[in-house]
């Protein structure tokens, strides 16, 4: 099949799916983050000798608020870096002429059906 140019990208489409998934890849680091947080607790907690609760209640929480933190700033970066780069994109396209793509029809997919009269 031939060759198909992609001149310009829909700026905020490309912005929300970058934000989706630089949340996903957050929500990857926050729950990692959130683990190694309660494990650092839970270590602290067996060689403690009578500290307070709230010593230990903090880094808990922040642990776990990295679950809800992280993925909501890696997606809002995400979603910036996806403007400006879509937006960089549609500049570079228009000097250059485009970004070439070779595209293919799916296995069994004959001729689109002529359209319908009325």
């Amino acid at each position: 099949m031939a060759a198909s140019v992609v001149r310009r990208v829909g700026v905020f489409s490309w912005a929300k799916i970058t934000a989706l998934i630089y949340a996903m890849i957050g929500l990857i680091i926050g729950s990692i983050l959130a683990i190694v947080s309660l494990f650092g607790v839970a270590l602290g907690s067996a060689f403690d000798s009578g500290s307070s609760d709230f010593g230990r209640f903090v880094p808990a929480l922040l642990g776990v608020g990295a679950i809800v933190f992280v993925p909501l700033l890696y997606g809002l970066l995400g979603f910036l870096g996806g403007l400006l780069m879509a937006g960089l994109f549609n500049l570079a396209a228009g000097m250059t002429g485009g970004l070439e793509v070779e595209l293919i029809e799916p296995r069994g997919a004959g001729p689109a059906p002529p359209p319908a009269a009325g």
